[in-house]
């Protein structure tokens, strides 16, 4: 900017050359000069939180030990999720692909006890599963709710779950009693879109738990444990899968609420905005005679909300005598935030007014979209400044 100045200032002393074939020896400018900058989005052309939120992104972060789909349910379900982004994740741990040789060979039509007597024990190993990555990339929010379901078929037993995060475990399921049984199937697949699940997958004789506090963990977790057989159910498919619905549904940790214009939020640690010790305007202490070096008033606004996507999240303009906070849902309508001089002063410290928050009352929500993803806004600035530049030649 300074550069651009002394142009200015060559310039005029040029032009003063011509009209008097005299060099000046020095040359001021003075006087109240509006500035627009447009800050353009936090998150660049390269929409990393849409990316994440995606079949895609889910996969990354469960690996290749399960399929996944995007999940709508059947109208009516007591599991369908409207107006909230459900993945299904299921796992298998018993099946066609994977059968002791021991059930194999059996006839459809056997019933009893486990052959050659005893139990069968199926182990469960589901490692390094990584859903912690969507809760930190969201700044350090927490799943609502992650329901799991384990569908056992065609045997009889019990079955032991446990999550492991950093080799501590903690039991999900206690060596509960296999019942009648359910088989899950692929008839819910979406024949026209295979990425979704359309029919209702969930019965309440199945058992049941949650993984939230599992997923919520800053770790990776690992699911272990075994399904132990000990008799056999004629004409039924043996089978056995770990299914689990993922509603892109978040909540703000615990005792984490700030009261901010009205509003309880919790801040979001998410890496998208200038650091919070830089100065929005590059300025330092020792700034000099640059053009912000005297700004008289600054007015921030919000431009081109483009939000399909998430609801719930706010801009926070901190602010002496009151923090803002602006909505980011799609059809929100902001107001500017203006500031003082006083407020500008580089000898208070950096100018950095803007956070990312969400709200506490109520639910960070990734919708689902019939179309492409968006999430994006652009930050807005608009200045005033007192010029007061003196050069010498």
């Amino acid at each position: 900017m300074r550069h651009k100045l002394y142009a200015i200032l060559a310039g005029i002393v040029c032009f003063g050359v011509l009209l008097s074939c005299e060099i000046p020896q020095s040359i001021s400018l003075k006087g109240s000069p509006g500035i627009y900058t447009n800050l353009g989005s936090p998150f660049g052309k390269n929409n990393t939180l849409t990316d994440i939120l995606n079949n895609d992104g889910i996969v990354d972060q469960v690996g290749d030990q399960g399929a996944i789909y995007t999940y709508t349910g059947e109208s009516g379900s007591s599991e369908r999720y409207d107006g909230v982004k459900t993945y299904l994740v299921s796992f298998p741990l018993l099946g066609p692909d994977n059968m002791p040789s021991l059930l194999s060979g059996l006839a459809p039509t056997y019933t009893g006890s486990v052959p050659e007597g005893g139990t069968l024990s199926i182990p469960i190993n589901i490692s390094d599963l990584a859903l912690n990555e969507i809760t930190k990339f969201l700044g350090g929010v927490d799943f609502k709710e992650v329901p799991a379901y384990l569908y056992i078929n065609g045997v009889g037993g019990t079955v032991y779950l446990n999550s492991e995060i950093s080799g501590i475990g903690s039991v999900l399921l206690p060596n509960t009693t296999i019942g009648t049984g359910v088989e899950f199937t692929n008839a819910g697949i979406d024949p026209a879109d295979p990425a979704n699940w359309m029919s209702q997958v969930i019965s309440p004789s199945v058992p049941s738990f949650d993984v939230k506090d599992a997923f919520n963990a800053e770790e990776k977790v690992s699911l272990t444990g075994s399904i132990e057989i000990d008799s056999i159910t004629a004409n039924r498919p043996i089978r056995a899968d770990l299914v689990i619905l993922l509603p892109l549904q978040f909540t703000a940790p615990p005792g984490t609420a700030e009261l901010i214009d009205g509003e309880s939020l919790f801040k979001l640690n998410l890496d998208v905005l200038p650091e919070e010790d830089e100065d929005l305007f590059g300025r330092t202490a020792d700034g000099g005679d640059d053009l912000f070096s005297l700004l008289k008033s600054v007015k921030i606004d919000i431009k081109s909300v483009d939000n399909n996507v998430i609801d719930n999240l706010f801009l926070v303009i901190k602010k002496n005598g009151g923090d803002k906070a602006l909505s980011l849902n799609d059809d929100a309508n902001n107001d500017p935030v203006e500031f003082s001089a006083e407020e500008l002063d580089i000898k208070n410290g950096p100018f950095n007014p803007i956070r990312l928050y969400m709200s506490s009352a109520t639910d960070l929500i990734v919708k689902p979209t019939t179309g492409d993803a968006k999430f994006d806004f652009e930050i807005a600035v608009s200045a005033q400044t007192n010029l007061n530049i003196k050069q010498k030649f």
